[in-house]
């Protein structure tokens, strides 16, 4: 942010007669304070490059106050891909309302299966099985397809090559067939060549299925999202990290169809990695879409920032000089926060499963003294009129 941009924040500031704690003790003051004091807040947070989607105020997701959720002194807990079954779904650990398989071992490698009804308290279910070398894992439902499930996940025996990512199918998420890595396609998604954006990858970040795509010769000009499979994935040089976007007819051999989130560069907060970003579509008429993104500058663990899109191709930064979800000191994110996890429902707000909410995230996180775990945050509402509830600079702890 330039230097004239800061003297116009601070000159709207100063020129405001009403504080925050002004209209919390007088809130029937008059001229209209209130109304003048709340566009100024989303007026800064937008400013700022946070805080607003279309001139609506974000709020700020409350913090679970027992977090984090999952935490083991003896393994990892992180890289969470969540399900949500209203009805439950049955495993060999009980019937859940909500399922996640995260990255759960005693080393770097291995897969668990958790099971909650109030995503606060997560059941051990099982590890998977069937897989190789298994780390970062997303899960994606195939209604109409010969398996209920099909995993994507970063085989950690392999960085430049397109085997680094993996493909497995299932029907009761535990166990697991068919698994293979992934094959190039005409326009290869991993190149292995040194300097390019996508020499390697460190697996996905979220696939969408399509059930009725017609799969059209790849090809410049194609619609991804036009194949019965699409898959945003990690990618590095080896160095810095950002997301390339592929598809594929049949989930294992893909073409690529370019970079779609870059990292932002020197002075901002995720200046040299993004990763992992799921997706929610928000209830609007248009269609827009929000991003859940791990970032940082000389890394990807600094924290979980935002962005909108409306195309899934092209994205807009909502947190630029912050992230919604940073590291906090002396707590367990004091080292990491990034890898999220993310279900939304607009709609009912997932009933009596746990807290009324239209978002509920897992955000991964590392202790100081080295314990990888999973916190909860949520949104009862996305957006806010509510002038204390407005997302402004400094982020979430947790």
């Amino acid at each position: 942010m330039g230097s004239a941009e800061v003297q116009e924040i601070n000159r709207r500031l100063q020129n405001l007669s009403l504080s925050r704690q002004d209209v919390a003790e007088n809130p029937r003051v008059g001229g209209g304070g209130l109304q003048k004091l709340q566009a100024a807040l989303v007026w800064l947070a937008d400013q700022i490059g946070k805080g607003t989607i279309g001139g609506e105020a974000i709020s700020i997701p409350t913090v679970f106050d027992q977090n984090p959720v999952m935490e083991y002194v003896d393994r990892r807990s992180y890289y969470p891909s969540l399900l949500y079954f209203p009805s439950g779904f049955s495993t060999p650990g009980g019937t859940f309302k909500y399922l996640c398989v995260t990255q759960y071992a005693s080393g770097s490698t291995g897969l668990d299966l958790r099971g909650s009804d109030d995503f606060k308290t997560w059941t051990p279910v099982t590890a998977l099985v069937g897989l190789t070398n298994p780390a970062h894992p997303f899960v994606v439902r195939t209604p109409g397809a010969s398996h209920a499930f099909r995993l994507y996940y970063w085989d950690t025996a392999n960085l430049y090559t397109v085997a680094s990512i993996r493909t497995a199918v299932s029907n009761d998420l535990v166990n697991w067939t068919s698994d293979q890595a992934l094959a190039n396609g005409a326009f290869p998604i991993i190149t292995g060549v040194g300097g390019d954006w996508n020499r390697g990858s460190y697996g996905p970040a979220m696939v969408f299925y399509n059930p009725t795509a017609s799969n059209p010769i790849p090809g410049p000009g194609v619609d991804p999202f036009d194949y019965s499979y699409t898959l945003y994935f990690d990618a590095t040089t080896g160095g810095v990290q950002e997301i390339g976007l592929a598809y594929s007819a049949d989930g294992v051999t893909f073409d690529l169809y370019g970079e779609v989130f870059k990292f932002a560069g020197a002075g901002n907060w995720d200046a040299t990695h993004v990763a992992t970003m799921r997706m929610i579509q928000l209830p609007d008429p248009d269609n827009r879409w929000l991003g859940f993104y791990s970032g940082g500058d000389g890394g990807v663990i600094d924290g979980v920032g935002l962005a909108v899109s409306v195309d899934r191709i092209n994205w807009d930064r909502i947190s630029l000089a912050y992230p919604l979800i940073g590291r906090k000191p002396l707590q367990w994110n004091e080292e990491r926060a990034y890898a999220v996890g993310v279900l939304a429902d607009f709609d009912s707000k997932f009933g009596s499963d746990g807290d009324s909410a239209e978002i509920k995230i897992l955000v991964s996180g590392r202790s100081s003294a080295g314990i990888y775990s999973e916190g909860y945050f949520y949104w009862p509402s996305l957006f806010t009129t509510d002038i204390n509830k407005v997302v402004i600079p400094g982020g979430v702890g947790g």
